[in-house]
């Protein structure tokens, strides 16, 4: 029984980093570069390249929310692993796989970590119940 608890112990450790990253998606700056037009008096228009540094709150088209699904993913891990429901352990993990995946170029590589704590916490969780069940029959 000392792995499901083990599994425990990640699953809320992975939770904590999420909620950690989060924040610090939201408050740090990101830089931002593109292209500015501008019209000139002569009436020639130039273009002259920018960097700024923007909040992700300042950038984020949706707001909050996708800071939330990834919480909302591992919240569904933690109760799937102190209720030893396997399916639903295995389905927060493909949830956040999928996120991690779908958001990789912005916001995902961040959430790296949270993936693969998951991941642990699955096998962790199925060998603390493998264990279980052997020691039984």
């Amino acid at each position: 029984m000392y792995l499901i608890k083990l599994s425990k112990i990640i699953v809320l450790t992975a939770f904590i980093l999420c909620i950690w990253t989060g924040y610090e998606i939201w408050v740090s700056p990101i830089e931002y570069r593109g292209v500015e037009t501008v019209d000139s008096i002569n009436g020639t228009v130039i273009e002259k390249n920018v960097i700024r540094f923007k909040k992700f709150s300042e950038v984020s088209g949706f707001g909050v929310v996708p800071l939330l699904v990834p919480v909302a993913i591992v919240f569904l891990a933690i109760w799937a692993a102190f209720t030893l429901r396997s399916i639903a352990l295995v389905f927060s993990v493909f949830l956040i796989v999928i996120f991690w995946i779908i958001t990789g170029f912005s916001i995902g590589m961040a959430y790296l970590p949270i993936v693969i704590l998951l991941i642990i916490t699955w096998i962790v969780n199925l060998t603390g119940k493998w264990l279980a069940n052997k020691a039984r029959s």
